[in-house]
């Protein structure tokens, strides 16, 4: 059920972030990937090191598996930190589009629903919704990582 209303939000932000900032879709692709190459790297790199020393008598290829493995290790790790701040970056350029298109359409609201409590609950549960509902657009941009 949760997956649902997570798809269903999905095809309405991420048109709404591709006309904000069209480098955050490039970002959070990007951001998984990283994080993908590294975990296949804790899944591979082990194994090889581990076949080196038991079923290679001379260890040739230890010290190059290894120093591979520490390469990758922080090469994906300076890529991450690099495109989550670029992410949180153009994350933020959204949050400030959506708050100007949110101001808009209250702006056009009639002053007398301005003052009507009712009106008042179901605009301040919108603004909740966007920042503190798990299947949002702030929870399912910054959980990409």
């Amino acid at each position: 059920m949760k997956l649902k209303k997570i798809t269903r939000n999905i095809k309405y932000f991420v048109p709404l972030i591709f006309k904000s900032s069209p480098v955050t879709i490039i970002m959070m692709v990007l951001g998984a990937l990283t994080i993908a190459v590294r975990n296949i790297s804790w899944v591979v790199i082990p194994k090889l090191i581990l076949d080196e020393l038991f079923y290679d008598e001379t260890h040739n290829n230890l010290i190059f598996i290894i120093s591979v493995f520490i390469a990758i290790n922080l090469i994906t790790s300076i890529f991450s930190n690099v495109i989550n701040s670029v992410k949180n970056y153009n994350i933020r350029k959204v949050d400030f589009y959506i708050d100007k298109i949110f101001n808009e359409k209250v702006a056009n609201v009639d002053y007398h629903n301005i003052e009507d409590p009712k009106f008042n609950d179901e605009l301040s549960y919108a603004r909740k919704c966007l920042s503190q509902y798990s299947g949002g657009i702030y929870s399912i941009c910054y959980n990409t990582n």
